[in-house]
C-alpha cells in the first residue's frame, strides 16, 4: 500500500506539472519546454529520494540503518520525509538553473504547486487504509490533513492561477503551508498519548515557516 500511495502520488505531481507547465507565460517566452520540466524532475527524482530518506533517519535514528539494505530498500523499510523531499527538490531546482536565462522563481512556483497537490490524495488514501485497519485515531488525522490540504490547495491554485510573474512567492505560500499542516498534524498524534514526546520534526519545520516569512517580508520591500 506505501508504495501504491507513492505511485499515485507521482502519478497526480506530474499531471498538474503537465497542466501548469504547458501553456505557462514565462516557460513559454523563455523557451523552455514541458518536456524539459519532465527531465528536472526525473533527475531531481533520485536526489529527492535520497534526502528524503536521510532526513527520516535523522528524526528517527535506529541502528538498523546502518544496513545500506534498510537504507535504501524504503519500499520494503517504509520512511521519508516530507521535509527532507522539500530540501532535497528545492536544493536540486536551485543548482540547477542558477545557471543560463531559466525563470528559476517561476519553475520553482511550478514545481511547488504540483508537489502540494499530490498530497492531499496521499492522505486521503492513507485514511481509507486506517478505516480498513480500524485505526480510528490515524483515521481522523489522515482525514483532517486531507481536509487541510484540500482548503489550502483551492486558495493557492486561484492565487498561482492569477500570478503570471516569477517571484517565487507561491513557492514560499506552499512550504509555509505544508510546514503549518505537517506540525498541525504532529501535536494531532500527540493527544491521544497525553504526553509531549521531543521530536526534531516541528522543530525543523518551524525552521522553515520563519524561513518562508522572512522571505515574504524581503520580497515585500522590494
Amino acid at each position: 500500500m506505501y508504495i501504491t500511495i507513492l505511485l499515485l502520488s507521482a502519478l497526480i505531481y506530474f499531471f498538474c506539472l503537465y497542466i501548469f507547465s504547458k501553456e505557462d507565460y514565462l516557460l513559454i517566452r523563455k523557451n523552455i519546454s514541458v518536456e524539459e520540466m519532465f527531465n528536472l524532475s526525473f533527475l531531481g527524482l533520485l536526489v529527492v529520494i535520497v534526502v528524503a530518506r536521510l532526513f527520516f533517519v535523522i528524526v528517527h535514528p535506529s541502528f538498523r540503518y546502518l544496513n545500506p539494505l534498510v537504507f535504501f530498500l524504503f519500499p520494503y523499510f517504509p520512511g521519508l520525509s516530507l521535509l527532507g523531499a522539500i530540501v532535497g527538490g528545492s536544493g536540486f531546482l536551485f543548482f540547477i538553473t542558477r545557471e543560463g536565462k531559466k525563470p528559476t522563481k517561476r519553475i520553482f512556483d511550478i514545481f511547488s504547486m504540483s508537489f502540494l497537490l499530490s498530497l492531499s490524495p496521499a492522505f486521503f488514501i492513507q485514511g481509507i487504509v486506517n478505516l480498513l485497519a480500524r485505526k480510528n485515531i490515524l483515521l481522523v488525522v489522515d482525514f483532517s490533513t486531507c481536509i487541510l490540504y484540500l482548503v489550502s490547495c483551492i486558495f493557492l491554485v486561484r492565487w498561482f492561477v492569477k500570478n503570471k510573474y516569477s517571484d517565487g512567492v507561491t513557492s514560499a505560500l506552499v512550504v509555509m503551508t505544508i510546514a503549518t499542516i505537517s506540525v498541525v498534524r504532529y501535536f494531532l498524534l500527540l493527544i491521544p498519548t497525553h504526553r509531549f514526546v521531543f521530536s526534531l520534526e516541528p522543530i525543523l519545520w518551524g525552521i522553515v515557516m520563519v524561513s518562508g516569512i522572512v522571505y515574504l517580508i524581503m520580497h515585500r520591500k522590494k
